[in-house]
Protein backbone atom coordinates (compact mmCIF):
# COMPACT_ATOMS: atom_id res chain seq x y z
CA UNK A 1 0.00 0.00 0.00
CA UNK A 2 1.44 3.36 -0.71
CA UNK A 3 -0.10 7.47 -0.54
CA UNK A 4 1.02 10.80 -1.72
CA UNK A 5 3.37 11.88 0.77
CA UNK A 6 4.49 7.98 2.06
CA UNK A 7 6.35 5.41 0.12
CA UNK A 8 4.85 1.54 0.15
CA UNK A 9 3.91 0.53 3.30
CA UNK A 10 3.25 -2.96 4.18
CA UNK A 11 1.18 -5.25 6.49
CA UNK A 12 1.24 -9.01 7.67
CA UNK A 13 -1.70 -8.93 9.84
CA UNK A 14 -4.49 -8.10 7.31
CA UNK A 15 -3.94 -3.70 8.07
CA UNK A 16 -3.94 -4.26 12.16
CA UNK A 17 -0.14 -3.09 11.67
CA UNK A 18 1.85 -1.52 9.23
CA UNK A 19 5.80 -1.20 8.26
CA UNK A 20 7.31 1.21 5.97
CA UNK A 21 9.47 -0.24 3.43
CA UNK A 22 11.59 2.47 3.34
CA UNK A 23 11.55 2.91 -0.64
CA UNK A 24 8.78 4.79 -2.92
CA UNK A 25 7.24 8.67 -2.77
CA UNK A 26 4.71 10.03 -3.71
CA UNK A 27 2.72 7.32 -5.26
CA UNK A 28 -0.18 7.53 -7.79
CA UNK A 29 -1.87 5.64 -10.71
CA UNK A 30 -1.71 2.07 -9.16
CA UNK A 31 -2.58 -0.45 -12.27
CA UNK A 32 -3.86 -4.07 -11.15
CA UNK A 33 -3.36 -6.64 -14.34
CA UNK A 34 -3.67 -9.98 -12.36
CA UNK A 35 -2.95 -10.56 -8.56
CA UNK A 36 0.60 -11.13 -9.54
CA UNK A 37 0.81 -8.12 -12.05
CA UNK A 38 0.79 -4.62 -10.68
CA UNK A 39 2.09 -0.56 -11.88
CA UNK A 40 2.81 1.82 -9.72
CA UNK A 41 4.11 5.24 -10.63
CA UNK A 42 5.65 8.01 -8.59
CA UNK A 43 9.20 8.98 -7.99
CA UNK A 44 9.66 5.75 -10.21
CA UNK A 45 7.98 2.94 -12.10
CA UNK A 46 7.35 0.12 -9.53
CA UNK A 47 6.15 -3.20 -10.64
CA UNK A 48 5.11 -6.07 -8.37
CA UNK A 49 4.97 -9.73 -9.10
CA UNK A 50 5.98 -11.79 -6.74
CA UNK A 51 8.78 -9.48 -5.21
CA UNK A 52 8.80 -5.57 -5.83
CA UNK A 53 10.92 -4.18 -8.75
CA UNK A 54 12.13 -0.15 -8.99
CA UNK A 55 12.79 0.61 -12.71
CA UNK A 56 14.43 4.29 -12.33
CA UNK A 57 12.61 6.59 -15.18
CA UNK A 58 14.66 9.82 -15.79
CA UNK A 59 11.87 11.68 -17.15
CA UNK A 60 12.84 13.72 -20.46
CA UNK A 61 13.62 17.87 -19.93
CA UNK A 62 10.99 19.58 -21.96
CA UNK A 63 12.81 21.31 -25.08
CA UNK A 64 11.56 24.16 -27.47
CA UNK A 65 10.76 22.48 -30.69
CA UNK A 66 12.01 24.71 -34.10
CA UNK A 67 8.28 26.15 -34.88
CA UNK A 68 8.52 28.61 -38.05
CA UNK A 69 5.37 30.81 -38.81
CA UNK A 70 6.03 31.15 -42.58
CA UNK A 71 3.99 34.82 -42.48
CA UNK A 72 2.13 36.39 -39.77
CA UNK A 73 0.10 38.06 -39.70
CA UNK A 74 -2.01 35.28 -41.21
CA UNK A 75 -4.18 35.68 -43.74
CA UNK A 76 -6.69 32.85 -44.94
CA UNK A 77 -3.98 30.19 -44.63
CA UNK A 78 -1.87 29.08 -41.77
CA UNK A 79 1.63 28.07 -42.71
CA UNK A 80 4.29 26.80 -40.44
CA UNK A 81 6.93 24.06 -40.52
CA UNK A 82 7.91 22.26 -37.10
CA UNK A 83 11.60 20.62 -37.14
CA UNK A 84 11.54 17.26 -34.61
CA UNK A 85 14.25 16.20 -33.12
CA UNK A 86 13.02 12.59 -32.68
CA UNK A 87 9.59 10.65 -33.33
CA UNK A 88 7.19 12.46 -31.33
CA UNK A 89 3.22 12.94 -30.96
CA UNK A 90 2.10 16.67 -32.13
CA UNK A 91 -1.58 18.52 -31.13
CA UNK A 92 -2.11 21.97 -32.69
CA UNK A 93 -4.78 23.65 -30.92
CA UNK A 94 -6.11 27.83 -31.76
CA UNK A 95 -7.14 29.52 -28.94
CA UNK A 96 -8.55 33.01 -29.19
CA UNK A 97 -7.21 36.12 -27.72
CA UNK A 98 -9.30 35.93 -24.64
CA UNK A 99 -7.95 31.98 -24.62
CA UNK A 100 -11.11 30.19 -25.67
CA UNK A 101 -10.78 27.25 -27.93
CA UNK A 102 -11.08 27.82 -31.14
CA UNK A 103 -10.01 24.22 -32.76
CA UNK A 104 -7.67 21.46 -32.92
CA UNK A 105 -6.01 22.02 -36.14
CA UNK A 106 -3.79 18.71 -35.85
CA UNK A 107 -3.17 15.44 -34.11
CA UNK A 108 -0.70 13.60 -35.86
CA UNK A 109 1.93 10.72 -34.66
CA UNK A 110 5.40 12.02 -35.79
CA UNK A 111 7.40 8.62 -37.02
CA UNK A 112 10.97 10.15 -37.01
CA UNK A 113 13.24 12.98 -36.42
CA UNK A 114 13.02 15.68 -39.20
CA UNK A 115 11.36 18.84 -40.71
CA UNK A 116 7.85 18.48 -41.48
CA UNK A 117 5.59 21.58 -43.22
CA UNK A 118 1.82 22.02 -42.42
CA UNK A 119 -0.28 24.21 -44.00
CA UNK A 120 -4.05 24.83 -42.43
CA UNK A 121 -6.72 27.06 -43.58
CA UNK A 122 -7.62 29.98 -41.48
CA UNK A 123 -11.36 30.55 -42.03
CA UNK A 124 -11.26 33.12 -38.23
CA UNK A 125 -12.13 37.07 -38.15
CA UNK A 126 -9.29 38.95 -38.11
CA UNK A 127 -8.19 39.25 -34.35
CA UNK A 128 -4.94 38.09 -32.45
CA UNK A 129 -4.53 34.08 -31.70
CA UNK A 130 -2.75 31.27 -30.17
CA UNK A 131 -0.79 28.37 -31.05
CA UNK A 132 -0.47 25.85 -28.65
CA UNK A 133 1.71 23.14 -29.66
CA UNK A 134 1.92 20.00 -27.10
CA UNK A 135 4.21 17.04 -27.88
CA UNK A 136 5.40 14.19 -26.09
CA UNK A 137 7.47 16.51 -23.60
CA UNK A 138 5.90 19.93 -23.18
CA UNK A 139 3.89 22.76 -24.12
CA UNK A 140 4.64 25.71 -26.37
CA UNK A 141 2.86 28.45 -27.83
CA UNK A 142 3.06 30.82 -30.41
CA UNK A 143 0.54 34.23 -30.78
CA UNK A 144 -0.71 35.00 -34.72
CA UNK A 145 -2.10 37.87 -36.23
CA UNK A 146 -4.98 37.23 -38.27
CA UNK A 147 -5.26 40.26 -40.53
Amino acid sequence: MGGHYSGFLETFDAGQTWTDTGFGGSLNRFQVFSENLVYCSGHAIYKYTDNLSVSDITPEEPQNLEIQIIQNPVSDRLDLTIAFTRSDHMLITVFDENGSRVEQLLRETIPAKGKRAYSFEFPYPPGVYYLLFHNDVGYQSKKIIKK
